[in-house]
């Protein structure tokens, strides 16, 4: 008969696991064992999903790995009688991933110079001022107002640069009064991608945290003549369009 060794588990043992095993990530574990609740910004894991639509019906969002998150439909005459579903319809696809670059307690109002950090990184120089597309007109207190008569040719000139898997920077207005040259612009951010409906994923440097900068929630969205979103408790408006060379 085989007998059974049984060793208690202490910190010293776990330290002792810890150095010869592989730590996973939050997000590598939740691939894993999943946890996710089916949202847009907390997708379900493939094996989650798996599980899920042998129960029925379902919609939400999964997990597919590779920086792609995918809203999946499902009917019960799209239900197959097994092995597992074709998952397509990419909601945000990062293949344009530059290095993160972020707030500096030493130059707190770096943030453009960030952004140029992080377009440096993966070979993208921006031009000058002079350059800019317009996208709203400035207010007498400092604000973003109605959309300028160029806001379809900056949005045009976002998505030839993100066609071409090139992320452009944008300034944002969030607050009364401006310290930039057009008099509205009180920060700048990242645009490195979209969502299929519709959004524009953007990475903020007002941040030090790569997961908070780098967030799926950091959406614009247009509506009629505004690019609009959101960051933490700021409300965005895109101002300008800063072009590529």
């Amino acid at each position: 008969m085989r007998k059974l060794f049984l060793k208690k588990m202490d910190k010293q043992t776990l330290d002792q696991i810890a150095e010869t095993m592989p730590v996973l990530s939050e997000k590598e574990a939740r691939a894993c064992i999943g946890g996710g609740t089916g949202t847009e910004w907390d997708p379900c894991s493939m094996l989650e999903f798996e599980r899920y639509s042998l129960s029925g019906t379902w919609d939400g969002y999964v997990d597919g790995g590779n920086g792609i998150v995918y809203r999946v439909q499902i009917s019960e005459h799209d239900l197959p009688d097994s092995g597992p579903l074709d998952v397509t319809g990419s909601v945000y696809d990062s293949s344009i991933d530059p290095q993160f670059s972020g707030y500096r307690v030493d130059e707190p109002s770096g943030c453009f110079r960030r952004c140029v950090e992080m377009l440096n990184s993966i070979g993208i120089r921006p031009q000058g001022p002079d350059g800019n597309i317009n996208l709203a007109i400035p207010t007498k207190d400092g604000r973003a107002g109605g959309g300028a008569t160029s806001f379809g040719e900056g949005v045009a000139y976002i998505n030839q640069e993100l066609n071409a898997g090139r992320a452009v920077i944008v300034g944002v207005d969030y607050k009364a009064g401006a310290s930039n040259s057009d008099k509205m612009t009180d920060h700048f951010v990242v645009i490195t991608g979209r969502s299929t409906d519709g959004g524009y994923h953007f990475f903020d440097p007002a941040t030090s945290d790569k997961n908070v900068g780098t967030s799926p929630q950091n959406l614009f969205r247009i509506e009629k003549d505004q690019m609009t979103g959101k960051f933490r408790r700021k409300q965005y408006r895109v101002t300008v369009v800063r072009r590529n060379y």
